[in-house]
């Protein structure tokens, strides 16, 4: 967030275009934009708005669905964009309270790599226990994907990380150690 842009998220916001800065390999196509919703994914698609938990449109969503949930970063919190122009971009939605109650906060990212390899990496979260999160990713014609967490409760804890490798054909999940 230091080195950062952040944006002006709002409650169910969806970003305007965002350039990656390098072309980025999602299944059969190429990418070099993504918008961001503030209620946790990334799509690489024109969808019409921020809903909660997932794009409104039918049919396919090429996206990433980093921590999809009501969260509302208008007054505390916020989402920010970093590239370095060659190989990495991250999108950072720190310490961002659920809709609603601002005791609830979460902080987690996502990072694109070039080879087209992605990782979701969960920070703090702070009175949200993950039974009204969602995790996953889908390709361009939904005919892949996977639901990786889905509203399950003492899944997402600080120091999880997730890694979506290219081609898409292998998913670890990695859980942080205790002591």
């Amino acid at each position: 967030s230091e080195i950062g842009t952040q944006l002006d998220a709002g409650d169910d916001w969806l970003s305007p275009w965002q350039d990656i800065g390098f072309v980025f390999p999602w299944y059969t196509e190429e990418y070099e934009q993504v918008r961001v919703c503030s209620n946790g994914w990334v799509t690489f698609q024109d969808y019409g708005n921020g809903r909660y938990n997932w794009p409104d449109e039918p049919g396919p969503v090429a996206a990433l669905f980093v921590n999809t949930f009501d969260i509302d970063p208008r007054e505390i919190g916020a989402v920010y964009i970093w590239t370095n122009e060659e190989d990495t971009f991250i999108v950072s939605w720190v310490d961002v309270p659920r809709y609603g109650n601002a005791d609830h906060r979460t902080t987690f990212q996502c990072i694109l790599k070039n080879d087209g390899t992605v990782a979701y990496q969960y920070g703090p979260q702070e009175g949200i226990n993950g039974a009204e999160q969602n995790v996953g990713f889908e390709s361009p014609n939904g005919e892949r994907g996977a639901s990786i967490i889905s509203e399950e409760a003492n899944r997402i804890d600080d120091g999880l990380a997730i890694s979506i490798g290219s081609p898409w054909t292998s998913l670890t999940r990695w859980e942080p150690k205790n002591g």
